[in-house]
């Protein structure tokens, strides 16, 4: 309420849930739960509508998608993205646009200079975590998304200074935009770069 944004609708899961909250009405909410190839954790995502009222009085439909994918394997994360894709895809042809936003836990390789892809491959095998790999990235690409920070399908080689939002220095929170939606109908979204930051909130382990 303190931020006028009234409504809310969230996901539970085994570790963090995943919620939206909406200055206007939200519909068609549903709790999508995703499960990784060994099943041990449960993670989630919301898929919800908002109806998005224009200056000039007219209104138009959005689908946004939060979610937070596994921490630890590749594998489990393209599986949860590929049942998280059975849920919103289809309604890219009942929206104006389709939002996907949240903690993918996996890295984009055009973020990186080949001497910091190499340090963050040392970093995490220090952390005995799994090496970066960048399939879900290329997901993505496919499925056709726009990156909010540079403005062009995710993956893409950009002149744009990539801000880390994890501990290891690196960026696994994104934003993205159906690239087909973009300019449907007589609305469209407009991704503007310039307009994208990572914050220090002092919330979460995770810049925003």
């Amino acid at each position: 309420k303190d931020l006028d944004m009234p409504y809310w609708t969230h996901a539970s899961a085994d570790w963090l849930n995943n919620a939206v909250i909406s200055k206007f009405p939200l519909k068609r909410c549903k709790e999508v739960y995703l499960h990784g190839t060994s099943n041990k954790e449960v993670r989630s995502a919301v898929v919800c509508d908002v109806e998005v009222m224009t200056p000039s009085n007219s209104a138009f439909t959005l689908t946004l998608v939060a979610t937070h994918l596994d921490h630890l394997r590749e594998n489990d994360r393209i599986c949860q993205l590929t049942q998280l894709s059975n849920i919103m895809m289809p309604r890219k042809n009942e929206s104006n646009g389709l939002i996907l936003v949240g903690d993918l836990n996996s890295v984009t390789r055009t973020d990186f200079e080949d001497c910091q892809w190499v340090k963050n491959m040392s970093r995490r095998k220090r952390a005995h975590l799994e090496e970066p790999k960048c399939e879900v990235s290329c997901m993505l690409r496919k499925m056709n998304f726009v990156d909010a920070a540079t403005g062009l399908l995710v993956g893409s080689p950009s002149s744009v200074v990539i801000e880390a939002t994890s501990a290891y220095e690196t960026r696994v929170d994104y934003i993205c935009v159906l690239n087909e939606q973009r300019n449907k109908g007589e609305h469209c979204i407009d991704v503007i770069p310039s307009s994208y930051c990572v914050i220090e909130t002092g919330t979460t382990d995770h810049k925003m």
